[in-house]
């Protein structure tokens, strides 16, 4: 999975950069969320139906999760990209101390989020069916959709004219290379 981010990690700081800001993060959000909830939906029909699959069902669901994965993780990468690499710098980039606290907080709560998430789904894990298991994270991951649409939105709404001028800005600062350096040919 770590080998798509190294092959499309490119392209995905191409897409957030030629994209409005909101949307692009919307998009990254909703391909995230649904692509887990998904997985999770499938994990509960192989889990379901595992007696009579064939093996090679098997093995085909498992080929699926993983480019479900694969797209999962890609849309995990565009949305920290998006905020720590473009919301955040946007915000505070003449502020060097307010920039660096951000990205230290922003750091300390995806280590966070990396230590408590797996405890958290391994509990549930342990203590309720696989199918439960499966039910419960596709149903978290809608429900926390909502959540990350609602608080991003509000914060760019609160901030709006410093993130809105994204698109206009790299287009004036296009112009102003081609006055400097004549037209591209």
């Amino acid at each position: 999975i770590n080998l798509a981010v190294i092959l499309f990690g490119g392209a995905i700081g191409d897409w957030i950069d030629r994209n409005q800001r909101l949307p692009a993060l919307r998009k990254a959000l909703y391909f995230q969320n649904l692509s887990v909830s998904v997985m999770a939906v499938l994990v509960v029909i192989a889990l379901y139906n595992q007696s009579w699959l064939p093996s090679y069902w098997m093995l085909i669901i498992q080929g699926i999760l993983i480019g479900i994965g694969m797209i999962a993780q890609l849309s995990s990468v565009a949305c920290k990209v998006s905020i720590s690499k473009d919301w955040v710098v946007a915000l505070y980039g003449s502020d060097r101390q307010n920039l660096a606290n951000t990205n230290a907080t922003l750091r300390r709560i995806d280590l966070i989020s990396g230590v408590l998430a797996p405890i958290l789904t391994g509990a549930v894990m342990a203590f309720t069916s696989r199918w439960l298991s499966a039910v419960l994270i596709a149903g978290w991951n809608v429900v926390s959709l909502c959540f990350e649409l609602l608080l991003y939105t509000r914060v760019y709404r609160y901030a709006h004219d410093v993130l809105s001028n994204k698109i206009s800005a790299a287009k004036s600062n296009e112009k102003l290379t081609e006055k400097r350096e004549g037209p591209i040919k």
